[in-house]
């Protein structure tokens, strides 16, 4: 009886150190937020009626519109940039954007886009021309006007004149 005690201590005493033996290690979880920056939205600068003869034979049309950008948390160097559009005038530049909405027969009236409400910042695509964005929080996006403005006194047919501008959004 003592042998098959023996046994059966030996054959049970395994399981019972495997039961009460542990192993441990760890791991390591990682992630990577990356710098991330989007145009959301952009509202369209609607300069409406224009008259070379009474008002804005003198006066300049303006009008606003906006584009909403959100980045990712800590993006820095944040940079709005506007194309020169579909009908630059023959001597523009992303320095010196020259842009001019279009009618259906090909004639162009001319019109300019800036960073600020008193028009002294062209916006271009340009480094020099792009408006930098301060950091802000990726939880809220950021509204930034536009103001555009169509020179006055412009000798053009009348019709419907467009263009359409780029949005580019640099970090």
């Amino acid at each position: 009886m003592k042998t098959f005690a023996i046994s059966l201590l030996v054959a049970v005493s395994p399981w019972a150190m495997a039961q009460s033996t542990q192993s441990s290690t760890s791991t390591t979880l990682t992630a990577v937020v990356e710098a991330v920056c989007v145009v959301e939205s952009t509202s369209s600068i609607q300069f409406g009626a224009y008259d070379p003869v009474n008002i804005n034979r003198t006066l300049p049309a303006r009008a606003q519109g906006s584009v909403s950008v959100q980045c990712s948390n800590g993006t820095n160097n944040v940079k709005i940039a506007l194309s020169q559009g579909q009908n630059p005038a023959p001597t523009s530049s992303c320095g010196a954007p020259l842009r001019r909405m279009r009618s259906a027969q090909n004639q162009y009236l001319s019109y300019a886009v800036y960073q600020d409400s008193g028009e002294n910042i062209s916006w271009g695509c340009a480094p020099e021309t792009s408006k930098e964005l301060l950091p802000f929080s990726s939880l809220s996006q950021i509204n930034v006007p536009t103001y555009g403005m169509v020179n006055a006194g412009q000798d053009i047919p009348q019709g419907s004149y467009t263009d359409t501008v780029e949005v580019y959004v640099t970090f």
